[in-house]
């Protein structure tokens, strides 16, 4: 199937944290796919991605915490725009710090914008999405959230947090047709990696079976497709936005997960090497257009059924 599956044509979006890195990639790529975006950030850097966009898009400086900040994104947008169908709840802050060194101050920070923002921003959408006749709400989470990771605790908490809130968001809000997912990026080629010392971020890059940091467009292309109409089929997912998620450190083998799954990968070898490596039960195949719909995003998927 073709690119164009994942037009936004006539839609409107809310991108949080669109000033750079991901979230200006899926600001830039929801216009270039046909969708009218309203970009925030507590960054006023954000005006100037937006005015490079053109009339399609606007930009508000918002704090992601504050309930009146998103009272006055949602209003702003649904009378800039006419309706609202998209919010990507990107916005988030990192430290790396370990149990026993973080603050206070620090864990009390890193909750209100990464687990408070994205309550905020589904709660203040919700109405307007019911008077269009439906939505999706993409919340990127992180691998950090979805086994344990050492030295970034209140990160992590956050981020199992968002993953929590889409499952439970999305039986609340199915019945008004408004779709919630979560997206859980590995290492991504963000101004977040500054963050860490780069010895660490070259192990977590040698740890994925593609051998490369990811970049922004790649978890952007991903973003697009739960936006679509295209993944109507998508609901209360959790999709894995870098391989080493599922397969690093031997993940995969942890026993919550799923009796038999399937996974879409760009590079289904190195991904399938590596899971054999560390005791996979897989079988790869392409990916099949007639079954899933973004066959055309993902060429070819493994069916991971167990652990040696």
């Amino acid at each position: 199937m073709g690119r164009r599956q994942c037009t936004l044509d006539g839609k409107v979006a809310i991108v949080t944290g669109a000033a750079r890195g991901q979230g200006e990639a899926e600001a830039r790529l929801f216009v270039a796919e046909g969708a009218k975006v309203m970009l925030t950030d507590v960054s006023p850097e954000g005006g100037a991605v937006a005015e490079a966009l053109g009339d399609l898009a606007a930009f508000s400086q918002q704090d992601v915490g504050s309930t009146a900040d998103w009272e006055r994104v949602v209003k702003a947008t649904t009378q800039r725009f006419g309706r609202l169908d998209i919010l990507v709840n990107n916005a988030a802050i990192y430290k790396m710090r370990s149990l026993l060194d973080t603050t206070d101050e620090e864990f009390d920070e890193i909750t209100r914008i990464n687990q408070r923002g994205p309550f905020l921003g589904m709660r203040a959408v919700a109405p307007a999405m019911r008077a269009a006749g439906g939505g999706s709400i993409i919340n990127i989470s992180s691998g950090a959230g979805l086994r344990g990771v050492r030295n970034v605790l209140a990160y992590a908490t956050t981020k199992w947090a968002v993953r929590g809130m889409s499952k439970c968001a999305a039986l609340e809000l199915a019945g008004d047709r408004i779709r919630v997912n979560s997206i859980h990026p590995g290492v991504i080629e963000t101004p977040m990696l500054n963050h860490n010392p780069a010895a660490f971020n070259e192990a977590m890059v040698r740890a994925t079976p593609i051998g490369r940091i990811g970049q922004p467009e790649d978890i952007a292309r991903m973003v697009l497709y739960l936006a679509s109409d295209a993944a109507g089929q998508f609901h209360a997912e959790a999709k894995i936005g870098d391989a080493h998620v599922l397969f690093g450190n031997g993940y995969f083998c942890d026993p919550s997960m799923s009796a038999a799954i399937y996974i879409y990968v760009p590079d289904v070898d190195a991904t399938f090497k590596r899971a054999v490596s560390l005791g996979a039960k897989a079988i790869r195949e392409p990916a099949d257009s007639t079954v899933r719909s973004d066959a055309s995003i993902f060429s070819h998927r493994i069916l991971l059924y167990g652990c040696a």
